[in-house]
């Protein structure tokens, strides 16, 4: 017997077109005792499927003229893809890996859709997702949990815009780094120093992010990532990856546009980082801390600052690009990560369908009154 997987990719995001790159990454590895199905979420925030998507020219044209629009639709205990179209035969699925970068996906407004329509997902939760893409949240939460991270302050964009000097009250020690709370990819984030036009780089944040984060910006400091697999009851910790800016920050080329191989021309990061055994044991041990403090599922990718001997999480990446299957390379194939991400995406379904949903009450079998609801 086959499975149905739905490979859920794009979004409204300015990460849509990395997702696109992961997605496609991902198809070549998935397990044969799956179907595929690709189902492109657009920028206008509908779903599609047709084989084109299977071609990486349909991304550079956005020819629609052979795809299919579907939406999600639970009928019967059953989960399909309907088309829109008339006389078009629905598709069941099982289960849906979610590879949206972002807002409108990494976010958890995906995974409300999928736990509305009954649907196993991979991944990790609603709730998880909602909390790591806050980088207020995921900040507060860490040390909820006490687990290192450097101290930011928050604005809004509509205190800013009404007080032009609302920003002085940060008292954080300059340069500062600006980062919109919801952003990915580095994109949108802005170094400033005191004598810069703040209010300027500011809402250059503002215009992708209503809440603006605001960190002093560490001197001479070293910057890693470190994938963990699993979920709340296992984890397998990836090897350890240092990156390397080509400016003051770690920017979207150095990312997306790099290579991997330290020393090289525009290298971009060393895999794995030459870093003692002490602190590749400290690293991952934190990492699997946040992991299990988020209840994450599925891999997540852990980025990290060293500065002046102290290591402090920067954030939780609970999408990763490619979901980050290289860091695993020489410790597990992609292949069977993607088989543990998958069954681990049935057993978090199982587990939530073992919860009481209904109960038998009378009350809306008795004469209805405000008066009740104030008991």
């Amino acid at each position: 017997m086959k499975y149905q997987l739905a490979l859920v990719y794009g979004g409204c995001s300015v990460e849509h077109e990395v997702s696109v790159l992961t997605a496609l990454h991902i198809a070549k590895y998935l397990p044969e005792e799956f179907d595929v199905i690709l189902v492109y979420y657009d920028k206008h925030q509908h779903f599609y499927i047709g084989e084109s998507l299977s071609d990486p020219a349909f991304y550079r044209e956005l020819d629609y003229t052979h795809l299919s629009e579907v939406i999600f639709e639970y009928k019967n205990f059953l989960t399909y893809l309907k088309p829109k179209a008339l006389f078009r035969k629905r598709i069941q699925i099982d289960i849906v890996l979610p590879l949206v970068h972002g807002t409108s996906g990494e976010d958890g407004t995906l995974q409300g859709l999928f736990e509305t329509m009954q649907l196993p997902y991979c991944q990790s939760s609603l709730a998880s997702c909602a909390m790591g893409m806050d980088k207020e949240i995921t900040k507060k939460w860490l040390r909820a949990h006490e687990l290192p991270t450097v101290e930011e302050r928050i604005f809004y964009r509509e205190d800013v815009a009404s007080d032009i000097d609302k920003l002085e009250e940060c008292d954080l020690p300059f340069p500062w780094i600006l980062k919109p709370a919801h952003g990915g990819s580095s994109i949108g984030i802005q170094c400033a120093d005191a004598d810069e036009n703040l209010i300027r780089k500011a809402l250059e944040c503002f215009a992708f992010d209503q809440k603006l984060l605001i960190e002093t910006k560490l001197k001479d400091h070293r910057e890693f990532n470190i994938a963990v697999l699993g979920d709340r009851d296992n984890q397998i910790a990836s090897h350890i990856e240092e990156v390397f800016k080509s400016e003051e920050i770690l920017s979207y080329q150095d990312k997306y546009g790099g290579s991997r191989v330290k020393n090289a021309p525009q290298a971009s990061a060393h895999l794995p980082a030459d870093i003692s055994i002490e602190l590749k044991e400290e690293m991952t041990a934190l990492a699997i801390q946040a992991f299990k403090a988020f209840d994450c599922s599925g891999v997540v990718r852990i980025d990290f600052f060293l500065h002046e001997g102290k290591l402090y999480i920067n954030e939780l990446n609970l999408i990763p690009g490619s979901l980050s299957l290289y860091l695993f390379e020489g410790l597990i194939e992609k292949k069977e990560i993607l088989s543990t991400i998958l069954l681990l995406g049935f057993k978090k379904y199982r587990l939530k369908m073992r919860e009481i949903r209904r109960i038998e009450s009378p009350l809306l079998k008795q004469d209805l009154s405000l008066n009740m609801l104030k008991k």
